[in-house]
């Protein structure tokens, strides 16, 4: 009997395998995908001597931007051995591929993307970014990456170092320049957008499917990008969304930003295009994606979680190098929480807060007299601790100030405003950033912004508060009635004022940064480009009715057995 079933159940098996080879025909097209690898050959192999921030003795080195340069080469090399490993077609690398566009980088970078496609098989496209070019001239990159999408283009175009390559299961790559060094952030022009859309034309001539790449962002995903990546977003001017989406081009591949997002942009007659943004290979979470492209989208993102330490500079301290060394990905993230804590206190200097004011002398100058009075206080409450508890400067802390107004602050695990921040900018980078505005985290910070706005504001007058209120909201593009401001900053009212202000121009933004919009920004399965195929369940293929023949048998012949065993 043991033997019948045996013999009954590899039978269903191969019938089972043969279903799923058969669904197999129609495979997707999968995809490597990486960003902003920003590798160093001076970095990785200088020693780590220098002193980059005052937040931690042990992570001295941790750059202000949060990435890691000196890393760069092990980073590389640990990516290059799982995107081996990986079962994907293809890979594509969106743009920065060096920092500053050092020659001698690309070159050393060039040899080790050449050496992957010989042991692999795997077809590599690259796409030229901003740091790409700082050193390097667009010829000599286009010369230098020539056999990674330049030499099988089947069209370039004249303008730009845009081009086109046909990829298996009748996918086509539009590989999109948008660099135009010394003339803008992006270097989008209405002759490259011209270019795109001809070639999406052509594309559905030829009966294929477009996947485009492109390194700076095709859209602004929060209100305060203007801010973070200023003149990043090429949809600002050059409307490329509504060319890919009308066009049927589903997905554009990004980077630029080091944020890990995905996000749909909607044309006006309704179709959409999703942007891919893929986060710095050389900061945390140190991601990159698989993309598989049929019926669905499946994206998936992986990180890189160990590498190999011998090709790190000396100098680090014993802490990290061990935490570098037993848990990669833990090291990645102190280094990137302890630079944007830096940066975030670099930015909240009185100067800086000055300068972002962007204060015309001539126009305004009683912005320029309340700001000297002004800023300097709000520093000062932007430097003390959340909570009593840690006072340094006895009676000195944002809920001491609260505490004048009944104002209850949440508790956190963070001890001032600049840690709340750099925790928000943090979960942004990583994406699926998860602090709703009900949140303690979001709600300790808005009314953590009211309290430092309150001290800051303590000693000008009602009309002073008006001027400098209207003017912070004049970003926002909102007026505000002067009669309303000038109540709020009169006695006591001027709290509940400033809480009104928080609560309707600051915290909208915040919620922005802080809670993610669907899709899921790593992990997601999206639309297709192909069509879904039509499923006759009355009518089944032969072998299905054998399968089904001997799964009918082998159903009754277990319950038998089942009978017998009992």
């Amino acid at each position: 009997m043991k033997k019948i079933l045996s013999v009954l159940l590899c039978v269903a098996m191969l019938f089972s395998v043969t279903a799923l080879c058969a669904s197999a025909q129609n495979a997707t097209m999968t995809m490597t995908v990486a960003s902003d690898l920003h590798y160093n050959v001076k970095a990785s192999g200088a020693s780590l001597v220098s002193k980059r921030n005052s937040i931690s003795e042990d992570f001295f080195h941790a750059s202000p931007a949060g990435d890691l340069p000196a890393e760069s080469a092990a980073i590389l090399k640990a990516f290059l051995e799982k995107a081996a490993a990986e079962k994907s077609d293809y890979m594509l690398l969106a743009g920065d591929l060096v920092d500053s566009g050092v020659k001698t980088s690309h070159e050393a970078l060039a040899l080790m993307l050449k050496d992957f496609e010989a042991k692999t098989g795997k077809k590599i496209f690259v796409v030229p970014g901003n740091h790409d070019l700082y050193g390097t001239t667009a010829d000599e990159f286009v010369s230098i990456y020539k056999d990674f999408g330049y030499s099988e283009a089947i069209a370039k175009d004249s303008e730009s170092k845009s081009y086109v390559a046909d990829l298996k299961g009748n996918y086509r790559l539009i590989v999109i320049d948008s660099t135009n060094p010394g003339e803008s952030e992006h270097g989008m022009t209405d002759a490259r957008v011209s270019w795109v859309e001809a070639q999406c034309k052509k594309a559905k001539q030829d009966g294929k499917y477009v996947i485009a790449a492109m390194h700076h962002n095709l859209i602004d995903r929060i209100s305060a990008a203007a801010f973070i990546h200023e003149g990043d977003a090429v949809d600002k001017t050059f409307k490329l969304g509504d060319v890919l989406a009308k066009a049927g081009v589903k997905y554009i591949f990004t980077g630029h930003s080091h944020v890990q997002d995905i996000c749909a942009y909607e044309a006006d007659d309704g179709s959409v295009v999703y942007e891919v943004v893929t986060g710095s290979l050389t900061t945390y979470p140190v991601p990159y994606r698989v993309v598989s492209f049929g019926t669905e989208t499946t994206i998936e993102t992986r990180n890189i979680d160990k590498i190999d330490e011998t090709l790190v500079p000396d100098g680090m301290t014993n802490k990290a190098y061990n935490l570098m060394k037993s848990d990669f990905l833990e090291y990645a993230h102190t280094c990137f929480s302890v630079g944007i804590n830096q940066s975030v206190l670099s930015v909240t200097e009185a100067d800086e807060i000055k300068e972002q004011l962007n204060i015309d002398p001539g126009k305004n100058p009683e912005m320029v007299t309340i700001a000297n009075k002004v800023v300097d206080r709000m520093v000062e409450a932007l430097r003390m601790p959340l909570y009593m508890k840690d006072e340094v400067v006895a009676g000195k802390s944002i809920e001491r100030i609260l505490a004048v107004y009944d104002v209850l602050l949440p508790q956190t695990d963070c001890k001032t405003m600049t840690e709340l921040a750099a925790l928000f900018y943090e979960a942004f980078t990583a994406g699926d950033e998860n602090y709703p505005i009900y949140s303690y985290e979001v709600f300790a910070f808005t009314r953590g912004m009211a309290a430092v706005l309150n001290y800051g504001l303590e000693e000008v007058t009602g009309e002073e508060y008006a001027i400098m209120m209207s003017y912070l909201t004049s970003f926002s593009g909102y007026t505000v009635p002067d009669e309303f401001l000038i109540y709020a900053g009169d006695g006591v009212s001027r709290f509940k004022g400033i809480e009104t202000y928080i609560a309707t121009f600051v915290t909208p933004v915040v919620a922005e940064l802080t809670k993610d919009a669907a899709p899921a920004d790593n992990n997601a399965v999206l639309a297709g480009y192909e069509p879904a195929p039509v499923v006759e369940e009355e009518e089944k293929s032969f072998w299905e009715k054998i399968a089904d023949f001997f799964k009918k048998i082998y159903d009754y012949l277990m319950s038998i057995f089942t009978y017998y065993d009992e």
